[in-house]
């Protein structure tokens, strides 16, 4: 394995354990009350490694409801309206695979008291 593939999957497990660890923070306090600090512990990570993927704790969330958006344009962007009700489970189980695989992270989401922002 390269160099470069080996810093490419570090700094993919650090953004997941960071996710990880918000999503896990999310359930215990407000989201604008969660910090770097309360972040690198739960992850049990560095400081510095948090400040190599992320600017500050509110970035995480940012990040996160972006990729949702992203995703869920992807998968719209394939829905063609003339033909969706000939082929409409197509489409409704490509976006159910996506909730499923990060269920827990969008219950936590939608149930924060800032999920109003995110949803619209």
């Amino acid at each position: 394995m390269s160099m470069k593939e080996k810093e490419y999957k570090n700094a993919l497990r650090s953004k997941r354990l960071i996710r990880q660890a918000f999503a896990e923070l999310m359930e215990e306090k407000s989201i604008d009350k969660i910090t770097v600090t309360d972040i690198i512990k739960r992850a049990d990570i560095n400081r510095g490694t948090f400040y190599a993927h992320y600017e500050n704790a509110r970035a995480v969330i940012v990040q996160i409801e972006n990729e949702i958006i992203d995703k869920m344009n992807e998968l719209l962007h394939e829905f063609k309206y003339a033909s969706f009700m000939k082929n409409a489970m197509s489409i409704l189980l490509k976006i159910e695979k996506f909730l499923e695989d990060d269920l827990d992270l969008f219950t936590k989401l939608i149930n924060t008291r800032e999920s109003e922002q995110f949803l619209s």
